[in-house]
């Protein structure tokens, strides 16, 4: 929807396939588009660039585009097959991501020519093939694509940033700007912002301790705690132990996060003083 006024639902039509309705000024009205007579296709995802150039894909890879508002719509080759098109960016100079199910082709694909032809997105290939489920731009211009493997890819303009969580993405958005939230399988959500979920505290400088670094990727580094430390452990934020390791007398101790997901986490320890403990990030 662009507004309360004038908006577009896409489904399947009784007896057919895709069908695409436009909502103005309080009436809907069915638009024109290719016929499409298999009834267990429907639209998957309507995006517009502008008032006037839109694209809708299809359960089985219909790559419809329309350059008159949506009134009508063509087909256009999309080189999925009959994989899901899931989404839709927009960026300047013409240039258009598409996210879709086809993991043979890398799960996105883009066109530099406002939509009329489309090739692989290379620059967001990797080894394993991922189907993309999302695409979405924040407020200050970083691109963000999921994928049903739980990967994720992140954009500032330079080049691209890879990894994962622990649930398949559903659909990603944004809040002020640059707080950006996954939203995935099984009631699982992500955001790329620390929170200290209540009753816990961050401990470094009360206690006179370092973690670093943090956010992290591989490891992280505790240092400078002059204290017996008994056990290590790793939570994730609904309290659940991720990690254990247990340690003798230690001024500087290097923990491996590698095999983590991307997310927030708690680090506390056992001293022979007391618990203490930290939040960290794993990017």
């Amino acid at each position: 929807f662009f507004n309360e006024d004038r908006g577009f639902a896409g489904g399947a039509g009784c007896f057919e396939g895709t069908i695409i309705d436009r909502f103005h000024n309080g009436n809907w009205s069915t638009t024109t588009d290719p016929q499409d007579w298999n009834n267990s296709n429907w639209i998957s995802s309507i995006e517009f660039k502008d008032s006037l150039l839109g694209f809708a894909g299809s359960k089985f890879g219909t790559l419809l585009r329309t350059t008159d508002g949506g009134l009508n719509w063509d087909s256009i080759y999309s080189l999925v097959g009959d994989s899901m098109i899931t989404d839709f960016a927009f960026y300047d100079q013409g240039v258009i991501r598409a996210t879709h199910l086809d993991n043979g082709n890398f799960g996105v694909m883009i066109s530099n020519d406002n939509g009329l032809t489309w090739d692989i997105d290379w620059e967001t290939a990797t080894f394993f093939y991922p189907a993309m489920s999302a695409i979405h731009i924040d407020g200050n211009g970083v691109t963000y694509i999921g994928g049903i493997e739980g990967a994720i890819f992140d954009n500032s303009g330079t080049f691209w940033n890879y990894g994962t969580v622990g649930h398949p993405i559903n659909d990603i958005t944004s809040h002020s700007d640059s707080i950006t939230f996954l939203v995935c399988d099984s009631g699982a959500i992500y955001v790329n912002v620390e929170s200290i979920p209540n009753g816990i505290e961050n401990q470094s400088d009360k206690f006179g301790f370092q973690l670093s670094p943090n956010p992290a990727y591989h490891h992280i580094r505790l240092s400078g705690l002059q204290k017996s430390v008994l056990s290590v452990r790793i939570l994730d934020m609904t309290g659940k132990l991720i990690k254990e390791e247990k340690v003798n007398e230690w001024d500087s101790e290097t923990i491996d996060i590698s095999d983590l997901v991307m997310g927030t986490y708690l680090l506390s320890f056992q001293t022979d003083n007391g618990m203490y403990s930290q939040l960290f990030i794993k990017k």
